[in-house]
C-alpha cells in the first residue's frame, strides 16, 4: 500500500531537503522503516538508541511523535497498526517546554 510519509522543515537536512515520502507498508511499524531505510540519518531520531532490525523494533524514540491520519499512533495501535492505501503518517518532534 501506498503510504505518505510527512515530517518538519527540521529534518530537511537529513531528507536532502525532502518534506514528504511515499513508501509502500502495511503497518506503522513499516512504513517508518522504510523511511529509515531510505534516511538512514533520521534513524536516530525515528527508533530508540539500540533498537535493531525492523523486527526488533518494538517502540518509537520517545522525542517523536507519530500520526496516523491526525491520530496519535501511540493511542491507535502503536507501531502494529494497519495501514490502508492513500494513508498519511505525519513525523513531528515532541517538545517539552517549561
Amino acid at each position: 500500500m501506498s503510504i505518505r510519509i510527512a515530517f518538519p522543515a527540521q529534518f530537511a537536512e537529513l531528507t536532502g531537503g525532502a518534506g514528504s515520502v511515499t513508501v509502500e507498508a502495511t503497518t506503522v511499524g513499516e512504513a517508518l522503516a522504510r523511511l529509515t531505510e531510505r534516511y538512514p540519518a533520521l534513524a536516530s531520531y525515528v527508533w530508540p538508541r539500540g533498537a535493531s532490525g525492523v523486527g526488533g523494533r518494538a517502540e518509537l524514540n520517545p522525542v517523536i511523535v507519530v500520526f496516523l491520519n491526525g491520530e496519535d499512533v501511540r493511542h491507535g495501535g502503536g507501531l502494529a497498526a494497519a495501514l490502508r492505501d492513500g494513508d498519511e503518517l505525519t513525523v513531528i518532534s515532541a517538545v517539552e517546554g517549561g
